[in-house]
C-alpha cells in the first residue's frame, strides 16, 4: 500500500509539471517534457544520439508497433532470400512465355529492354529488386519496412503461383486445386 501511494504521488507531482513546462515553460523545459512524454530520455540523452538513432521511431512504433530488435532479424534475411529467388524465377519465367508467343509484357519498360536484349532486361529487373530490398533492408527496424518487406514476397509469391498454374504441371495443378 505504502508503494502505490508514493507511486500515485510521484505520478500527480510530474503530471502538473509536465503541463507547465509545456505551457510556460522555456524551449529546453518544453523539449525535455515531451521528450519524457514520448519516453525518448532526456534531452542530454537525445543530443547526444546520432541524427538517425534520433528519427529511429516511426508513426507505427510510437502508437505501439516495433518491428524487433536487431538479433530478430535473422528471418527476415530468409525473406529477403525468398524475394531474390521468386524475381529470378519470375524473370525466367517471363522470357520463356514470351519466346512460345503465349504471353506479352504489359510493364512498356520491361518490354523496351526484352526488345533490346534479354539478359538486360534480366539484369535491370534484378537490379530493381535489389535496390529495393536494400532500401526496406536499411529500414528493417521501423515496422512499415517490414510490412513492405513481406508485401513484396507475397506478391512475388503470388506471382510465381501464377507462373506454375499456367504452365499446366499436374503436381501444381493437383495443389491448386
Amino acid at each position: 500500500m505504502w508503494l502505490e501511494n508514493a507511486i500515485a504521488q510521484k505520478i500527480c507531482l510530474q503530471q502538473p509539471s509536465r503541463k507547465s513546462a509545456l505551457r510556460n515553460g522555456n524551449l529546453d523545459e518544453k523539449m525535455e517534457a515531451e521528450l519524457t512524454m514520448f519516453g525518448l530520455g532526456s534531452l542530454g540523452e537525445f543530443a547526444r544520439k546520432p541524427l538517425l538513432q534520433r528519427t529511429r521511431h516511426s508513426f507505427l512504433e510510437t502508437i505501439g508497433l516495433k518491428a524487433g530488435k536487431p538479433h530478430q532479424y535473422q528471418w527476415l534475411k530468409g525473406i529477403v532470400a525468398a524475394v531474390f529467388l521468386m524475381n529470378l524465377a519470375d524473370g525466367m519465367l517471363t522470357l520463356y512465355w514470351l519466346q512460345t508467343g503465349r504471353a506479352v509484357e504489359s510493364n512498356p519498360l520491361m518490354a523496351a529492354l526484352i526488345a533490346i536484349d534479354p539478359a538486360l532486361f534480366m539484369v535491370v529487373k534484378m537490379a530493381l529488386v535489389v535496390m529495393g530490398t536494400a532500401l526496406l533492408w536499411r529500414f528493417r527496424f521501423r515496422a512499415s519496412a517490414v510490412l513492405g518487406m513481406f508485401l513484396v514476397f507475397f506478391v512475388y509469391y503470388a506471382i510465381l503461383i501464377y507462373h506454375l498454374s499456367a504452365l499446366g504441371l499436374p503436381l501444381v495443378r493437383s495443389w491448386l486445386g
